[in-house]
């Protein structure tokens, strides 16, 4: 429960997987030791500490930022890890733990671009034996996870200025697009009506004209919501 010891664990392990040779291999080894578990309590705890400080104006400032870099890198970990490890992540309550972690640091810079690249990862696994994908996309509909993309995208601007925000775009509008391809007609009209009719995409288009993995990404949201008008 030492906050300093948690956030050097967790900046360890988010510098790790920008250095490893096999990141799939360093997925596979970590998800056997319970590491995807070990991080969605970490933030568990820091979300609870994250309350309590908020209901203490004179809490320590230092104690805040540990609380939000742990929360953000958390979600930079279980994000990589659910690339190849969907069924541990998921298992050990990852969904959940991203959506948490947004909901109390949702105006971090860091937390933004990995929530959304979380989330992404989680509804696209490359993992080959995934016990049900459509498990997993369900959750992230159901716990709120559509809004979590939309509320950072229609803030990162604010939060992080034009520049930084172009990659936010593009984790979030890969999420909407895996999110409306696999998760069916509910996860259409979700999408459809937290994104005005779509759009919030295309502003995100006009925003990020010259990005583009934004154009790619934007265009398959709004290729995939077309089906709602042949969806039953």
């Amino acid at each position: 429960g030492d906050l300093r010891l948690d956030a050097a664990a967790c900046r360890m392990f988010a510098e790790w997987v920008d250095e490893v040779d096999s990141l799939e291999e360093f997925n596979r080894r970590w998800a056997r030791v319970g590491l995807p578990k070990a991080l969605c309590y970490a933030m568990l705890r820091v979300c609870e500490r994250a309350d309590a400080l908020h209901a203490k104006p004179w809490s320590c400032e230092a104690e805040s930022s540990q609380c939000r870099e742990i929360a953000g890198y958390c979600c930079r970990v279980l994000g990589e890890m659910a690339y190849d490890e969907a069924d541990a992540v998921f298992d050990a309550g990852g969904v959940d733990a991203v959506i948490w972690g947004f909901q109390l640091f949702g105006k971090d810079a860091l937390m933004l671009q990995n929530a959304c690249y979380a989330l992404r990862n989680l509804a696209m696994s490359r993992d080959p034996h995934p016990r049900d994908v459509s498990t997993c996309v369900s959750s992230i509909i159901s716990e709120g996870g559509i809004q979590v993309i939309v509320t950072a995208l229609e803030t990162s601007v604010a939060v992080v200025g034009l520049l930084l925000s172009a990659e936010i775009y593009h984790y979030g509008c890969d999420a909407l697009a895996c999110l409306t391809q696999l998760g069916g007609r509910a996860s259409r009209q979700c999408v459809f009506r937290e994104t005005v009719g779509g759009s919030l995409i295309v502003k995100a288009m006009n925003l990020f004209s010259r990005e583009i993995a934004v154009q790619q990404t934007g265009c398959n949201v709004m290729y995939n919501l077309l089906y709602l008008a042949f969806d039953q």
